[in-house]
């Protein structure tokens, strides 16, 4: 990209548009890249991958008639393509926009090709929060439900599941379905690159080819050093996206909380526990990383007090830890949804289940505030299959 910007930039006064179009789950990271990097060319996001890309970067050049003349594009041809006069066609190319009513062409002919056109107007043109989702969600599952091998299909169900659980309003089990039918459409077409980066992304670190977003650390210094104000991220990156190609230590000998059996039981009406493992079905010999996050929902963390804690542990299963904690904000109180993550190593027995307990200090909105405890199991799904 920065030999392509500086191509750009020496032949920006020639008859020259240039649109980025990124494949990235979440558009703010792009944007901040974006700044770093000073790009001044428009980027458009594609989540569900509507172009049918299977790898990245490529280079398309289209002349001002609106034809595709070379999709393997380099710097060095940009000006001769610059200097071409290509003939006008003779009948002009068909295309159709975003004012077109899918959901009446839908209704009309509701063919796989239709209803993924529906879904994909709700999840690129439409940003009317949890609802846009909700009905890319169903055209999606009415379109899979006619062709369940379709791995297109079942990657843009795992697209659109994402986008509603970073949103406030979501299911408790968004991300685990997306990482489901991601996972699925993976194994459709195990070639498609995209796909496949999209669970290493957030999978076990193992499996990454290099680290994702290793430079996020630099472009918020640089930015900030030039007196800029970094693009917010509003999805915060994870452990697993951050981390490095280092071995997990499943050998550890974590110390398990006493005296905990007597504590007062939280039954998820003060803080939420979701859980997701990526990729999303267990392989044997295979690690995977599991994702927890805990909401505040009818209390606020007490970072006055002891750390959150979660002890997790399981029969069938190594786990790279076994004890997770989480560092206390500087605030008294905050309502931040927390993070954490180990990874997990099948067996050669059942895949099984993960045993665990979170410890946690919360106070209610009346000022009460009280150490809790709160049991959950996590399954290590075993069978490829998305369920609601």
């Amino acid at each position: 990209m920065p030999v392509w910007q500086a191509t750009i930039k020496k032949l920006a006064p020639r008859n020259l548009a240039v649109l980025g179009v990124v494949q990235e789950q979440h558009a703010e990271r792009t944007r901040l890249y974006k700044q770093w990097k000073q790009y001044d060319f428009p980027i458009a996001q594609d989540p569900v991958t509507k172009l049918g890309v299977a790898v990245v970067p490529i280079f398309i050049a289209i002349d001002e008639h609106g034809i595709v003349r070379n999709t393997r594009l380099s710097p060095r041809d940009l000006a001769k393509f610059l200097e071409t006069e290509f003939d006008a066609p003779d009948v002009p190319a068909l295309a159709r926009n975003r004012e077109t009513d899918f959901a009446k062409l839908a209704a009309e002919d509701d063919s796989v090709e239709n209803l993924c056109m529906l879904g994909d107007q709700e999840m690129l043109f439409h940003d009317s929060g949890p609802e846009s989702n909700n009905k890319a969600i169903a055209a999606y599952r009415s379109a899979l439900a006619k062709d369940p091998k379709n791995g297109m299909i079942l990657f843009r169900l795992g697209a659109a599941f994402r986008q509603r659980y970073d949103r406030q309003s979501h299911d408790d089990s968004d991300f685990d379905q997306a990482s489901k039918y991601w996972t699925l459409a993976m194994e459709a077409n195990p070639r498609q690159y995209i796909w496949r980066r999209r669970i290493e992304q957030y999978g076990p670190r193992l499996q990454k080819p290099y680290p994702f977003y290793d430079w996020f650390g630099t472009a918020i210094k640089e930015i900030k050093e030039r007196g800029e104000v970094p693009v917010k991220l509003t999805v915060e990156l994870t452990q697993s996206e951050l981390a490095d190609r280092s071995k997990p230590d499943y050998s550890n000998q974590d110390s398990k909380p006493e005296a905990t059996d007597g504590l007062e039981r939280d039954n998820g009406q003060l803080i939420s526990i979701e859980s997701t493992m990526v990729p999303g079905f267990a392989k044997r010999g295979k690690p995977a990383t599991v994702h927890l996050r805990l909401v505040a929902k009818g209390a606020k963390w007490n970072n006055e007090s002891t750390p959150l804690t979660v002890w997790v542990d399981s029969e069938s299963a190594k786990l790279s830890k076994h004890l997770l904690t989480f560092e206390n904000p500087n605030e008294a109180n905050s309502n931040e949804n927390r993070s954490l993550e180990f990874d997990v190593l099948v067996g050669e027995g059942d895949a099984g289940s993960i045993s665990g307990f979170a410890l946690y200090n919360v106070c209610t909105e009346g000022g009460v505030c009280m150490y809790r405890r709160q049991d959950f199991t996590i399954a290590v799904p075993a069978s490829a299959e998305a369920t609601d």
